[in-house]
């Protein structure tokens, strides 16, 4: 569900996409759908750096 959304968001000219995993090959796979970045939610310092100051417009969460 989340790859099929990344591609819906890329495809009605989302500019920033942010895809949050913890398993390696899943982040991989998000950026070839599409996720202009891509990191581990273990990762705090890599989140922070890629969010702007004034954190996101919208969080959308899809897990299974």
């Amino acid at each position: 569900m989340g790859l099929l959304l990344i591609k819906t968001l890329r495809a009605t000219g989302v500019g920033t996409i942010l895809a949050v995993d913890g398993v390696p090959y899943r982040r991989e796979a998000a950026l070839q759908a599409g996720a202009t970045h891509a990191v581990d939610p273990t990762a705090a310092e890599d989140l922070a750096r890629t969010l702007p100051r004034s954190g996101a417009d919208v969080a959308i969460d899809v897990t299974n």
